[in-house]
């Protein structure tokens, strides 16, 4: 247990010495750093202290023993810290000051084209914002839009969410994601106002956003959730740099992440005419053993060290290929793709993870819908070359942070990737690559329509 804990306290550390050190050199709350620390913080520091201290010997017995646990924790420990160091090496990387996307560098960057944290709400212009404003409106309408037809298709809105972990639904797996376009819509619609909010443009991004909140808040999901309000707050700041204090940044952090528990804990109480008088703790969801993500990440390292070889990619890429892939012209494409891999993959239930393979071999059975976080599936996916992976992730996410500094277009990869990080942490792999490619790809032609217009 004592190498346990130190793997734990060398985390805590290193991540907060690096978390300490971004924001005392950029002072920026919507850096990748001031994002991701505490998502990793949650899932590899407090969980496994939380389930210590809850019941020792379960988190014994489901971990394999505590020289499992402690492996696991090690490695856990070197990708998180290895993704944060990939974060600071892309925000420190060059950075042109010439900007096509905008008639200057507005007020408040220095010369080297980052922010200057001192000077406070002042606007980026663009040489367009008509085209950026419109495409905004078009994309929230599709969202609204597709949200609308979910629900009509099974009844209507008492339906949809007069139930416990409700939604609405389409046949269409694109019409379904399509549901979460106005996260895309708000920060194109905030960069295209060219001026300080007014309570109108608030009700215009309220409109935008609504399909995916309200779906985040009564369907009780946390992804949905986190994308609504991380989206509107980071596109704000990043528009807009209000001046934020560092206490104000973590208070707003904790109060989120405790919003995402209560909805997970409280899923059967949340729909509409459900009784909220006595909910559960938040503390609620972390005993539920078998979906718990860090014991699901720890059982697929004992998996992987002792039974399977690593994906190297071709999980994921098969799983991209039937997402993107319209079934009319593929009926079985995810039973082909997966029959490739191995007879226990099953892309339509656990999103290619061996799942019943997985809990024959630790002798526990997983719960159905838990997801295994960052480490567990970047190992089932890359093996221990996973902890290079998150480190080119983390540059990733710096260097767009970097480029968004200085060209309007950046600002909405950057909020995509804020949006998603939820996904890349506490979900999969998958569920990340899949919805960054489904957002960025009509940003990146909008990018491109602007420079040829």
């Amino acid at each position: 247990m004592e190498l346990f804990l130190v793997a734990i306290f060398s985390l805590f550390l290193g991540l907060s010495y690096l978390f300490f050190r971004e924001w005392y050199r950029y002072r920026d709350p919507t850096h990748p750093a001031m994002v991701l620390v505490p998502q990793l913080v949650y899932l590899y520091l407090w969980i496994p202290l939380f389930s210590l201290w809850s019941d020792s010997q379960i988190l014994v017995q489901y971990g394999g023993g505590w020289e499992n646990l402690t492996a696991y924790q090690i490695f856990a420990s070197c990708l998180s810290l290895s993704l944060i160091i990939g974060v600071s090496w892309g925000s420190r990387s060059r950075l042109k000051t010439t900007n096509r996307n905008s008639r200057r560098l507005p007020t408040g960057f220095n010369s080297k084209g980052l922010r200057d944290p001192l000077v406070t709400s002042s606007v980026r212009l663009l040489k367009r914002p008509d085209t950026l404003r419109y495409a905004s409106f078009v994309i929230a309408a599709i969202g609204i839009t597709s949200w609308m037809i979910s629900v009509l298709n099974v009844g209507g809105f008492s339906v949809a969410y007069g139930r416990a972990y409700g939604e609405g639904w389409s046949d269409s797996g694109y019409l379904r994601e399509a549901t979460m376009l106005g996260f895309l819509a708000v920060p194109m619609f905030m960069i295209s106002i060219g001026r300080p909010m007014r309570a109108n443009d608030w009700i215009v991004v309220f409109i935008m956003i609504s399909p995916v909140f309200i779906h985040g808040l009564l369907g009780a999901r946390r992804g949905p959730t986190f994308l609504s309000v991380a989206g509107v707050i980071a596109s704000y700041v990043m528009v807009y740099r209000p001046s934020i204090s560092i206490t104000r940044m973590v208070l707003f952090t904790a109060g989120l992440g405790l919003l995402l528990l209560f909805l997970v804990a409280n899923r059967h109480l949340i729909y509409l005419g459900g009784d909220l008088s006595d909910p559960l703790s938040v503390t609620e969801y972390m005993k539920n053993w078998e979906g718990n993500e860090y014991l699901f990440g720890s059982a697929i390292f004992r998996y992987g060290n002792n039974q399977s070889e690593p994906f190297y990619g071709l999980r994921v890429l098969f799983h991209m290929v039937g997402r993107l892939t319209p079934k009319s012209i593929w009926p079985t494409v995810y039973d082909d793709l997966a029959a490739v891999l191995g007879p226990d993959v099953d892309y339509k239930r656990w999103s290619g993870i061996p799942a019943l393979s997985i809990s024959y071999a630790v002798g526990w059975q997983i719960a159905e819908g838990a997801a295994p976080g960052l480490a567990g599936d970047m190992f089932l996916e890359f093996g221990y070359l996973s902890i290079l992976v998150a480190g080119l992730i983390g540059w990733l996410y710096g260097r767009i942070w970097k480029l968004s500094q200085a060209d309007n277009i950046y600002v909405v990869f950057y909020i995509v990737l804020v949006g998603l990080s939820i996904f890349l942490i506490s979900q999969t792999i998958e569920a990340w690559l899949f919805r960054l490619l489904w957002f960025v790809a009509p940003a990146a032609i909008i990018s491109q329509w602007r420079k040829i217009k």
